[in-house]
């Protein structure tokens, strides 16, 4: 059955058998209920005096090697999946999670700058495309740590700066104040 979406007026093709579904545009990407099959109405209206007035008859079938008339950019439509989880949110909130783990030392807060921009990339767009995507929470949640953990290893790196600032600092004083001491 030909039917247009309500929204934009694209020409779309849906089975009989969907009508009262639910789907998506694939061009306007809003939801659309497919309407139940319109049976044909005459061109034109004719009268009938009251002694003609039988029951209706069944409806004809039409032959199954006819088929319905072309419609030019016609597309054919299938039942609204649900959004699948985007992979970049997930990889987000993984990396974000393992960048916190001290024990990760070799990575030196990486893992952390990765989850933030996985996240940005992934909840960006989710949010472009809700009907496709989902995982907003997880996409937040990813950059939120990664952000954390960036600050942590920000934290630890200027620690341990000042630590060796301050190791130098105390070799250069003792071997002014001791030159008999093997630190020069």
């Amino acid at each position: 059955m030909i039917f247009k979406c309500p929204h934009c007026s694209k020409a779309l093709d849906a089975q009989d058998d969907m009508a009262g579904l639910e789907t998506q545009c694939p061009r306007c990407h809003l939801k659309i209920l497919i309407p139940a099959p319109q049976p044909s109405v005459p061109d034109e209206p004719t009268r009938i005096a009251a002694e003609e007035v039988h029951p209706p008859a069944p409806p004809e079938m039409p032959p199954a090697t006819e088929s319905p008339r072309p419609v030019e950019n016609a597309v054919p439509l299938a039942p609204l999946l649900p959004p699948k989880t985007s992979g970049m949110a997930i990889t987000s909130m993984i990396l974000g999670i393992i960048g916190l783990v001290p024990g990760v030392i070799c990575c030196f807060g990486i893992l952390s700058i990765l989850a933030v921009i996985f996240g940005h990339l992934a909840y960006a767009k989710i949010s472009r495309n809700p009907q496709d995507f989902s995982g907003k929470g997880m996409a937040i949640a990813g950059f939120t740590l990664g952000y954390v953990g960036a600050a942590f290893w920000l934290i630890i790196f200027f620690a341990f700066g000042m630590a060796i600032f301050s190791l130098a600092t105390a070799v250069d004083a003792l071997s002014k104040a001791f030159p008999h001491l093997p630190f020069n």
